[in-house]
């Protein structure tokens, strides 16, 4: 399934994703028409709020790192999250450490992902902060560059560039997508 969404053959979405994205949209207009945190995660003022935007920047000479950050307001990147899942097993995940190596590379001041978690069946919020730090930007682009070679290797050794008809030069690897 991951191939068919990374050469964009096929769509993946179940209806936990679908209520995610709605939750989303609701934050990201909360937030332009309001410049404050949604309701959900406190209503706190914020400054100079930038939501929801598609960013991409070069990582390397061979692989551009592609994210949307769900709410950047310096000096934090506001991730949301929905579900049962706490923010505290999202926090030791690599996300939020990916998310400061997009802004800090796109020029961003970034002290710190707040993750904020909503569970909208049970109505409760919890929100868990990742400290960015140079030892841990610089341990999120290896896992990054890591991962995206790796891909990039079992996508030769399978021959999927030319199975599904994709361009590529020796120059080009495909792109790390944020979850």
């Amino acid at each position: 399934m991951a191939i068919k969404q990374y050469f964009k053959l096929d769509k993946y979405s179940s209806p936990e994703m679908e209520d995610g994205l709605r939750w989303h949209e609701k934050w990201r207009k909360h937030i332009e028409d309001t410049k404050t945190m949604p309701v959900e995660f406190g209503g706190r003022p914020l400054i100079a709020p930038v939501t929801e935007r598609k960013k991409v920047v070069e990582l390397d000479s061979w692989l551009d790192l592609v994210g949307i950050i769900d709410c950047y307001d310096s000096p934090t990147v506001y991730d949301w999250k929905t579900g049962k899942t706490s923010s505290e097993v999202y926090a030791g995940g690599k996300q939020g450490a990916i998310y400061g190596v997009l802004a800090t590379l796109l020029g961003y001041y970034v002290e710190k992902i707040e993750i904020h978690h909503y569970d909208q069946y049970m109505k409760t919020a919890d929100m868990s902060i990742v400290w960015i730090t140079p030892k841990l930007l610089e341990d999120a682009h290896n896992y990054i560059v890591t991962v995206s070679s790796e891909m990039y290797q079992y996508f030769l050794s399978n021959n999927l560039f030319d199975k599904f008809g994709a361009q590529q030069s020796e120059a080009t690897i495909p792109e790390q997508i944020l979850l």
